[in-house]
């Protein structure tokens, strides 16, 4: 046999060999693995080494919370079609600078909670030049603890960074007393950086130096130092951040007004539109203010947006908000100890000011605004579109406060004590509201309303009225336009009858559902009160949770968590049959009166065929609704703290292992929030929240949950599930999420015990589906 003969069945036996290798490898990966798709799951498996034979199709690979240690050269370099890599919560220490080879596709890497301290030596030059250009996003943070930063070892390792030329998004730990390298300046994509020592990754900066972003991405739009323990910055730390656009300095409580102040001094003349600067003040602090002083950069910024909440700001200065720039459109500050004073008539300067957030509820009882009085009227304020003072403790609102708020669509006012103020004043205190669109009173322990307590509302949509004590709604709502008026948790026992028919002459033109919420109020039912059950029973206006409705019986006993419209059916028979009988003793008694008789009986001929068409009506409204098509199985609601975890595990694990399609949805500032959430909230089967204490400190997301209730509201489905990521004691919950948690689904994350993930993802997604 010829050598060349040789060479070819050598060659041939080698490609035999490596076919049944290859298989019998890529059937053990996928024994291990879970293999769906492009994707292969292999979290949570123990693993101290990545398997063999990974299909080469593979477009997402976890590895995940296992037991890797290190990884050997070119262990991925058959995966060229691999675009997202998660190496998370392992026991890697280092990387060599061939370990990546081959992944020239990739555009998603996180090597979060590993021993991973940032270093040059930790990621040497090349470790990323496999995907230099295809790198998206890097997350690197949850590496360096704070004993850690002052090691001389530890470093930004900007060398290499800087081959990552279209790297959109960073995630790093914050490094204290370390400079940014020369490294960033290449970085010239990057819009994002996160330095924040949040739940996510670790930071301890303490102080910003005016050359500590001397060296930074030229295109930088979005930096977050939350949790970083700032106590000081330097008057030029932030000049060189032209672009920058929006600033998360909260939760760094050593820092205060005053060196705020200061720090602003560099953000003149850039690009900034959004300052987060919630509780950058101790929880101990006392007599917080904000002087003149502190604001007097402020004049010469671009700033649109600024949440400062809980912050335990008591005051103004007269003049400190005469600073704020032209732009200035929304404030959000909630959870301090405001009260009203002189600096009010400094707002008259702030034309764009469009919302303002004063919110007093929070958790700790210490944290709540104190305005006890709204007094105007305030001047300045035409264009202010959304107003909230709920959770204060205000008793009196008077006649001219609302004077000046031409342009106001939102007002909230829950959760105070204007018991009096509303239900004994004959004024018409909210006339000058013609654009007004939702009037929020809840829980104000209202017992009474005057007939012209909606007068001049022309454009009002929504009127919350629950948790009071109303016992009658005897309102002049023919100028009105409602479509949802929640009069839940009161004492009513019926509706007028030109309230319902004006509620009917809606609802007949209406393009969205007319809802009335009576639930948890004592309906009287009784024959007396036979004309106002029918026309619930009959109308179109949408009655919903019909199941927790009670009835004031006749004999004087309440029947509690029914259903209204079963009671109504068996009430009707019963007037119906005594009807009946009143008119054969008449009848018998009275034949000469045959035509009298054969009058009633034409009369309720028309009731009775009303009563057969509605029922129609109503079984062929439940069978569309059962029928519709969404467009996405569920709506995500979460704060921006936690946006880790939910773009990273809960895509993956609904998006990828679930085949479900998720709608995460991005709120544009400045914008009013319900119109742009309920989009989202109705072309979506559920609606997902994300319950951790970021979200209840988010205004955003309490009105997703707000507009996904209504959605519930208006269409009668179940549409949120809670998803529990952190364990929050149910007496720290707002009282609307315990309201919302005891009639929705909930389904707790198990932090402490990783075996259970695969059951709550397939629990998770079984509550979506169904």
């Amino acid at each position: 046999m010829s050598s060349k003969m040789q060479t070819v069945i050598r060659l041939a036996i080698m490609l035999l060999t490596f076919g049944r290798t290859s298989s019998l490898a890529l059937h053990d990966a996928c024994t291990i693995c879970s293999c769906t798709g492009g994707a292969v799951n292999c979290s949570y498996r123990n693993l101290h080494q990545v398997p063999n034979g990974l299909p080469p199709s593979a477009v997402n690979l976890n590895l995940s919370h296992n037991l890797l240690s290190n990884l050997s050269d070119n262990v991925f370099h058959h995966l060229t079609s691999l675009s997202v890599l998660d190496l998370s919560y392992n026991y890697l220490s280092s990387f060599t600078p061939s370990v990546f080879a081959g992944l020239r596709n990739l555009q998603w890497l996180s090597v979060t909670w590993n021993n991973l301290p940032l270093s040059d030596e930790t990621y040497p030059f090349g470790v990323f030049s496999p995907f230099s250009q295809s790198l998206l996003y890097l997350y690197l943070n949850g590496n360096s603890p704070p004993n850690q930063s002052q090691s001389l070892n530890v470093s930004y390792p900007d060398k290499a960074l800087s081959e990552l030329l279209n790297l959109t998004e960073l995630f790093m730990d914050g490094l204290n007393g370390k400079e940014f390298g020369p490294g960033f300046g290449h970085l010239q994509n990057l819009k994002k950086l996160s330095l924040s020592g949040s739940h996510d990754g670790f930071c301890d900066i303490e102080i910003l130096y005016n050359d500590t972003f001397k060296h930074h991405p030229p295109a930088l739009e979005y930096l977050n130092l939350s949790y970083c323990n700032i106590r000081c910055i330097e008057a030029d730390a932030f000049s060189p951040l032209r672009t920058l656009q929006i600033l998360d300095l909260s939760h760094n409580e050593d820092l205060g007004f005053k060196r705020l102040g200061l720090a602003v001094y560099g953000l003149q003349g850039s690009a900034l539109h959004t300052l987060h600067i919630n509780h950058i003040n101790s929880h101990y602090a006392l007599c917080v203010s904000i002087t003149k002083e502190d604001t007097v950069y402020f004049k010469n910024t671009c700033i649109i947006s600024i949440y400062a909440n809980y912050n335990g700001l008591q005051f103004f200065f007269q003049g400190a908000l005469l600073n704020m720039p032209d732009s200035l459109e929304f404030v959000s500050l909630d959870g301090n100890h405001l009260g009203f004073g002189k600096y009010l008539e400094d707002l008259n300067k702030l034309k764009s000011l469009k919302q303002i957030h004063a919110d007093g509820y929070n958790i700790p009882t210490s944290d709540q605004n104190l305005i006890t009085k709204m007094v105007g009227p305030i001047t300045g304020l035409n264009y202010l579109q959304y107003l909230d003072l709920s959770d204060n403790l205000a008793y009196h609102i008077s006649e001219t406060f609302c004077y000046n708020f031409t342009s106001l669509k939102v007002l909230r006012l829950n959760r105070n004590y204007l018991r009096y103020s509303i239900g004994n004043s004959s004024a018409d205190l909210f006339t000058p509201l013609v654009n007004l669109e939702t009037l929020e009173l809840s829980d104000n322990y209202i017992y009474n309303l005057s007939t012209t307590f909606l007068n001049g509302l022309v454009s009002l949509r929504v009127l919350n009225l629950s948790f009071n004590e109303i016992s009658s709604f005897d309102v002049n709502i023919s100028s009105n336009h409602i479509r949802l008026l929640d009069l839940a948790y009161n004492n009513i026992h019926s509706l007028p009858s030109h309230v319902c028919t004006h509620l009917d002459s809606v609802a007949q033109t209406a393009s969205d559902n007319v809802t009335v919420n009576l639930t948890y109020n004592h309906i009287i039912c009784t024959c007396e009160n036979i004309e106002f059950l029918s026309w619930m029973h009959t109308t179109k206006v949408y009655f919903p949770r019909v199941q927790k409705y009670s009835c004031l019986m006749s004999d004087g006993s309440v029947k509690s968590s029914i259903n209204i419209f079963e009671v109504i059916n068996d009430l009707q028979k019963e007037c119906s049959s005594y009807i009946g009988i009143i008119v054969g003793t008449v009848c018998c008694c009275c034949c000469l009166l045959v035509a009298v008789v054969s009058a009633l009986m034409y009369r309720f001929r028309w009731k009775l065929r009303y009563w057969y068409y509605a029922s129609r009506m109503s079984y062929t409204r439940a069978q569309s609704q059962e029928a519709r098509q969404f467009d996405y199985d569920a709506f995500v609601s979460y704060a921006s703290d936690d946006e880790d975890f939910v773009r990273g595990q809960l895509v993956h694990n609904l998006e990828v292992q679930e085949n479900l399609r998720l709608n995460m949805h991005d709120i544009t500032l400045g914008q009013p929030i319900p119109y742009n959430i309920v989009a989202a909230v109705e072309n979506s089967r559920r609606t997902v929240v994300v319950l951790t204490r970021h979200l209840l400190q988010s205004e955003r997301c309490e009105y997703e949950m707000r507009m996904a209730t209504m959605e519930a509201v208006h269409t009668g489905r179940d549409v949120l599930v809670f998803l529990l990521y952190e364990d929050i004691p149910f007496n720290e919950l707002p009282r609307q999420v315990l309201y919302n948690l005891q009639s929705s689904t909930y389904i707790q994350f198990p932090h402490h015990d990783p075996t259970m993930l695969p059951a709550f993802w397939s629990r998770l997604a079984s509550a979506i589906r169904t």
